[in-house]
């Protein structure tokens, strides 16, 4: 069978999967999908739990690396090849809709990652690729001085970095589902202004600019976040949008030791809460470190659907900060409380995390599992691993609320 019977078949038995009761009530649990707003994997808002008569959604996220060896495809190929990331994307999506019962949901859409360096691209910098693992980026700063700065790209939606290639794969994208009823998702800008910022200048230096030369890195900074909104403007035009789309703020670098809260007040957070107000809101604010110090600031941004309450937060503090005012999602350390853990080990992890929702008066929240293969575990035991995990889970999350 030659690559577009595969994907046209692909595409057939993924639809009747959509169709089935399976993936039916995993979308009933989450507020509709608005498909221009970007991710990087699946983060959608959950529905509030009045609606959803109690029940929180539980996901399983295998990473893109797992997903390559559970398959057999290369990830180099996946990242840059539109007829292969398309194959594989549908294989990836048949597999959870037949052996992970989850609630994952899968619609017409299919979100194209543009790797976790993709906002850095547009200013100049390379993202190298392999085939066994997630695109990283070459760290060489390209801001080392003023003169630098002031010759930064402007990040032209249609010709900075990488962008004729991704339109180009888009079109291609658009191509092969003519007539499908689904539709491809451009790759957007998630990334925070500080983590693009850091990626240019180079960690340690951007954060010393911030105590030595802190115009300097303000400086930078604006740059960062101007050719953020040209950018998104321009992408939503692309799209046939009228208006911009809500944000998301992916902030992994807004985390103890790397920031202070104070430097993060005083210069992240002003951008941020600038940022909020050009999209209209954030669909999302996420940190996989340690960011509770961060609460009482990143509460200040005066609208944000879905907080991330990362593996190495104190999940007390975050919750008990957003319980009230906007849907959570919970991510389990993977190690502690997964790789690691015992069936018993498992059950108590999330019952406290249940505990904490509960004591707090959650109004929307989903807990999600990602997934990654560890050491002493082969590919297939990691994923029955997550199988049983999500069955204790389903029995944890199903005391009444």
């Amino acid at each position: 069978m030659d690559a577009q019977r595969t994907i046209q078949a692909l595409i057939e038995k993924r639809q009747k999967l959509l169709d089935g009761k399976r993936n039916r009530d995993a979308q009933a649990l989450f507020v509709k999908r608005t498909p221009e707003i970007p991710q990087d994997k699946f983060r959608e808002l959950p529905r509030r739990l009045f609606d959803t008569h109690g029940k929180i959604p539980i996901i399983v996220c295998l990473d893109r690396p797992m997903w390559a060896r559970l398959l057999g495809f290369r990830l180099d190929r996946f990242y840059q090849d539109p007829d292969y990331f398309l194959e594989n994307q549908l294989r990836m999506d048949v597999y959870h809709l037949e052996n992970l019962a989850d609630d994952l949901f899968f619609d017409e859409s299919i979100q194209v990652p543009g790797g976790a360096s993709f906002e850095s691209t547009l200013f100049g910098m390379r993202q190298a690729y392999g085939p066994k693992s997630e695109p990283w980026l070459d760290h060489a700063a390209i801001v080392n001085n003023a003169a630098d700065l002031a010759q930064l790209s402007t990040c032209d939606f249609y010709s900075a970095g990488p962008m004729p290639a991704v339109l180009q794969f888009h079109e291609r994208l658009l191509e092969l589902l003519a007539h499908s009823g689904m539709k491809p998702i451009l790759p957007g800008w998630i990334r925070g202004p500080l983590g693009v910022a850091e990626n240019l200048r180079g960690t340690e230096r951007l954060l010393m600019d911030l105590l030595s030369d802190p115009g300097f890195a303000c400086a930078l900074l604006r740059c960062v976040v101007e050719a953020r909104k040209s950018w998104c403007l321009a992408r939503d035009k692309y799209l046939g949008s009228s208006s911009v789309r809500l944000g998301v703020m992916y902030d992994d670098e807004v985390q103890v030791p790397m920031l202070s809260p104070r430097m993060y007040r005083q210069h992240i957070l002003p951008l941020e809460q600038e940022l909020c107000q050009f999209h209209g809101g954030l669909r999302y604010w996420h940190s996989c470190g340690d960011a509770a110090p961060f609460v009482p600031f990143v509460a200040e941004i005066p609208r944000i659907e879905m907080m991330h309450c990362g593996p190495y937060s104190d999940l007390d503090k975050i919750v008990g900060a957003f319980a009230g005012r906007c849907a959570l999602e919970v991510a389990v350390p993977p190690r502690k409380h997964f790789l690691e853990a015992s069936e018993e080990g498992m059950r108590a992890s999330l019952e406290d995390t249940m505990s904490i929702l509960r004591r707090h008066s959650a109004e929307a929240a989903v807990i999600r599992l990602t997934v990654y293969e560890g050491e002493g575990m082969g590919t297939l035991e990691t994923a029955e691993k997550a199988r049983r995990w999500l069955a204790i889970a389903r029995d944890v999350t199903s005391i009444a609320w």
